[in-house]
């Protein structure tokens, strides 16, 4: 009969937790990789998920990303959204 292993403990902090967007691109890059990127996202549903980083870092990002020939079209995307500025799922912002 197998042993049951103790249950982790809860971190300290409450119902939110912080997590760079390294860890999260790790997770997204294995998920799809493993080819579940749709049923993710259903597990995941419509809750207002949010990963919250500095203004600098989005800038950093989108300097990256417009620096790169391979990611033009992406860069073009985000230089042009025509998201309301207070959209919240809007990543371009």
């Amino acid at each position: 009969m197998a042993k049951k292993s103790a249950k982790k403990p809860a971190r300290p902090g409450g119902s939110r937790v912080k997590f760079g967007v390294h860890g999260m691109t790790d997770i997204v890059k294995t998920v799809r990789d493993a080819g579940l990127e749709k049923e993710f996202n259903q597990a995941l549903g419509d809750d207002g998920t949010f990963i919250t980083v500095p203004r600098s870092s989005l800038t950093k990002i989108k300097e990256f990303v417009k620096s790169k020939p391979e990611l033009a079209e992406f860069a073009h995307q985000m230089q042009h959204c025509d998201c309301d500025p207070n959209d919240p799922y809007c990543i371009y912002i």
